[in-house]
């Protein structure tokens, strides 16, 4: 209980610091790559800190799927001035922090990443709102004091009673300052220290120790809310969810059958439209009559776009029509999402392919690379959704191999955007 207590304790005092280094780092323009990968990796390692700390003093262990997504954020924040996009690392480190709570809390829905893994990230940004008063109440429980309300008056009279007499110290230092020409010399030196204050520097201090206080606050209840989850209530939730997902489920197969079909249809007829003219950059070259780069990039997002609405199509159908007995779909709907998924990774190779062709003719580029892992990310979606159409049972586990491989993936591609931007590529 004594060592629970003490995690708790140090939780609360570290929250605030590692805060102020989250604002410091959203204020300051560095001039060095080096300086701001640093400030990364130390906000990181300090919300892991403090991950440690919040759940510790709960009397619990962060799980091991937590582990694998601080991880995970460290090696985002190791890259993140060589990524490809310097953007979409800072918004995945931003999703990996918030999954790390809900990870190393243990407050997933299925117990470990799944299917829901998208109910599970509202979970997470909702804490803070939810969950706000943590940091005050668990500052409250390891104080002595009997009431939020002394408690309250204790910390408002320090404080007051400190600015108070900082004044008379001021006021005391410049009496001085009168009655001795040595004081005053003193008093000068430390008055002409003011002139060598940068006051950009001096507004970004001050913005983020004023903004770290809602932080710090905010990242407290948000591992503190996912800490104290309770685990009947997750049971009750995924009840009630999976409930709510059947009644849903109650179209029948006839309706999704005839409009996958009539996607199949459009796309066939599409292919034979263009006869093997699409195909050829599957040969490593433009038609006849075309320039590679005007090939390569035409339609390139048309054909990426089209991926992402035959998923959609697997999303609505899933969630929407009666499943057989065993929870699977039906043999013809089953038939038809096969044939639509195989379609859309032709789409994925063409897109590939088109990829392939400009990068090997006019290099490396950011936008190339990432547009690369993006369309392989999206291929690996359509295969799992054909294995999970034909294994309904694996499901989940399909969608947590994916999960986590497009994040050990990410971590990938920035390592080798920084070696290809080392050699000069």
């Amino acid at each position: 209980m004594e060592n629970t207590t003490k995690f708790k304790r140090s939780g609360i005092f570290l929250a605030y610091p590692a805060a102020y280094l989250f604002c410091r780092n959203f204020f300051t323009d560095f001039e060095s790559r080096i300086a701001e990968t640093i400030m990364m990796i130390l906000i990181t390692l300090a919300f892991i800190g403090l991950t440690e700390l919040v759940i510790r003093g709960r009397g619990k262990t962060p799980t091991k799927e937590g582990r694998f997504w601080e991880a995970i954020a460290l090696g985002v924040a190791a890259t993140i001035t060589i990524a490809p996009i310097q953007a979409y690392s800072g918004f995945g480190w931003f999703l990996c922090i918030v999954y790390i709570a809900v990870t190393a809390g243990g407050a997933l829905l299925q117990g470990e990443t799944g299917k829901y893994f998208v109910r599970d990230f509202a979970m997470g940004f909702c804490n803070p709102v939810t969950s706000f008063s943590k940091w005050f109440d668990d500052a409250q429980a390891v104080t002595k004091e009997v009431s939020q309300k002394k408690s309250s008056a204790t910390v408002m009279g320090a404080i007051l009673a400190s600015g108070i007499l900082f004044i008379i110290l001021i006021a005391a230092f410049i009496t001085l300052c009168d009655l001795d020409s040595n004081f005053e010399v003193i008093g000068s030196k430390l008055l002409s220290l003011l002139n060598y204050l940068d006051i950009d520097t001096f507004a970004t201090i001050f913005a983020s120790a004023i903004f770290a206080i809602p932080v710090s606050v905010g990242a407290y209840a948000l591992l503190g809310g996912c800490a104290d989850t309770n685990k009947e209530t997750l049971a009750e939730s995924l009840v009630k969810l999976e409930d709510a997902s059947a009644k849903r489920r109650a179209v029948g197969a006839t309706v999704f059958n005839v409009f996958i079909g009539l996607f199949n249809i459009l796309y066939v007829t599409f292919f034979v439209t263009h006869g093997t003219t699409i195909f050829k950059v599957l040969e490593g070259k433009a038609p006849d009559g075309m320039l590679i780069a005007d090939y390569a990039r035409d339609g390139f997002f048309n054909l990426v776009f089209i991926m992402i609405l035959n998923s959609l199509v697997y999303l609505v159908v899933y969630n929407f029509q009666k499943k057989a007995e065993d929870g699977s779909f039906q043999k013809s709907t089953r038939v038809l999402l096969n044939i639509l998924m195989v379609v859309t990774v032709v789409f994925a190779l063409l897109s590939l392919g088109r990829l392939a062709l400009y990068f090997a003719t006019y290099g490396y580029t950011p936008k190339r690379l990432m547009a690369i892992w993006g369309t392989v990310i999206m291929t690996l979606a359509s295969i799992i959704i054909m294995v999970s159409t034909n294994g309904h049972k694996s499901s989940k586990n399909w969608a947590k191999f994916w999960i986590l491989f497009t994040a050990v993936s990410y971590v990938v591609i920035c390592v080798v955007a920084g070696i290809l931007m080392a050699v000069g590529a």
